[in-house]
């Protein structure tokens, strides 16, 4: 009869390995969209958040604090997420975006092996800094999402302030460099 409610655990669970997100509002309900400005629908905000420190692969330490004058780009992303792989692809091929001077990009890894993600960003050849995740930045920036949650984007203006928060359904490279460019004129 419904022979493919068996299947719904499985269907969910792949759903959620592949990164979609659930539908948080009930059935039959619509959530409004942000207003289209030049970059699209997206969301503003203004916010400041605790000031982070990272050690990049190559022992750099950032400090959010030290990046102001340039917009900043975190880039949250899994060795196993291929849209994440796809999206830090696209700024490594695009070399007027990679190395505009008024952009600083940090590729965060969710991942917990340092030497597997070394290894993993060497075989791309990415150029751009990359470091793992912290317990701080993981609170102050993802509030705890899942692993599944991935890409996500966050973009800082040129003062240190968050402006976007962006999730895998809004990101694309024309969108991201879009907003970059938008917040290197303020």
């Amino acid at each position: 009869m419904l022979n493919w409610l068996r299947y719904l655990p499985l269907l969910l669970a792949v759903a959620l390995l592949a990164g979609c997100p659930l539908a948080s509002t009930p059935l039959g309900t619509t959530t409004s969209q942000p207003p289209a400005g030049p970059c699209g629908p997206v969301t503003e905000v203004d916010e400041t958040i605790p000031d982070l420190t990272f050690t990049t692969l190559q022992g750099e330490t950032v400090r959010l604090s030290e990046l102001k004058g340039k917009v900043v780009l975190l880039d949250f992303w899994g060795m196993l997420c291929e849209g994440c792989v796809q999206g830090l692809e696209g700024y490594q091929q695009d070399a007027e975006f990679v190395s505009d001077p008024d952009l600083y990009i940090l590729a965060l890894s969710r991942d917990k092996s340092q030497q597997a993600v070394a290894k993993f960003v060497e075989e791309h050849k990415w150029t751009f800094p990359v470091a793992l995740m912290t317990p701080e930045s993981d609170k102050a920036l993802l509030q705890g999402m899942p692993q599944t949650a991935l890409p996500q984007v966050r973009l800082f203006d040129k003062q240190g302030r968050l402006r976007y928060r962006l999730t895998p359904g809004d990101i694309t490279h024309e969108r991201i460099k879009c907003l970059v460019g938008e917040l290197g004129k303020r």
